[in-house]
C-alpha cells in the first residue's frame, strides 16, 4: 500500500484527490489511518493511500503535478489575520474625513 508525506494545508480530502483521484475514497483514507474525516493533519506525517482506480490514473497525474497539488485547509491557526471594513478601527486602520 502507498504512503505519503503530509504537504501543507493539505486535509483528507486533498490527499483522496491527489492519490486516488476520487474525493469520496476519503473515508477510505481515514479508516487506513485511523483518523476522523474532519482530522487537521500533521505536515511530513506520513498517510497509507489505497491504490487508485484505474479509471482515475488522468486525475492522479494532473493532482501529483507540484503546480495541481491540492491544499484546502485553512491555515489561519489560533490567531487568524482578519481584513475588511468590520474589523477595521477608525484612527489606526483608516481616518473619516470631511471632504
Amino acid at each position: 500500500m502507498p504512503i505519503i508525506k503530509v504537504r501543507n494545508g493539505q486535509t483528507l480530502i486533498d490527499i483522496a484527490m491527489q492519490t486516488t483521484g476520487d474525493a469520496s475514497r476519503l473515508r477510505e483514507i481515514a479508516a487506513l489511518n485511523q483518523l476522523n474525516i474532519t482530522d487537521d493533519l500533521v505536515v511530513d506525517s506520513e498517510i497509507m493511500v489505497p491504490e487508485p482506480d484505474i479509471s482515475y490514473k488522468t486525475k492522479v497525474k494532473v493532482f501529483n503535478d507540484v503546480a495541481n497539488l491540492p491544499a484546502s485547509a485553512s491555515n489561519l491557526g489560533d490567531n487568524p489575520i482578519v481584513e475588511g471594513v468590520g474589523y477595521w478601527t477608525i484612527g489606526i486602520d483608516f481616518e473619516v474625513t470631511n471632504g
